[in-house]
């Protein structure tokens, strides 16, 4: 989708954790979501590359979209 590449991260239940970070952060734990990051999540060494033709697809796809809601927007302004 973003045409970049991605490395996943290394949990199990990498929302949950996502959500211990910010709980952690609110708690003071960490300072902010940079240093919770850089504590606690670990990332797949290799990336995964963007498929150029599943990027391309998107990009129509994308444009599409914005020519529908642009559309209803102005409808409804």
């Amino acid at each position: 989708v973003l045409g970049r590449p991605v490395r996943s991260v290394l949990a199990d239940e990498a929302t949950a954790h996502g959500a211990a970070m910010l709980a952690g952060v609110a708690g003071t734990l960490f300072r902010d979501c940079e240093e919770a990051v850089e504590r606690s999540v670990r990332l797949a060494p290799t990336p995964v590359e963007p498929d150029p033709a599943c990027v391309a697809l998107y990009q129509d796809a994308y444009q599409g979209y914005r020519r529908l809601f642009d559309g209803v927007e102005e409808a409804l302004a």
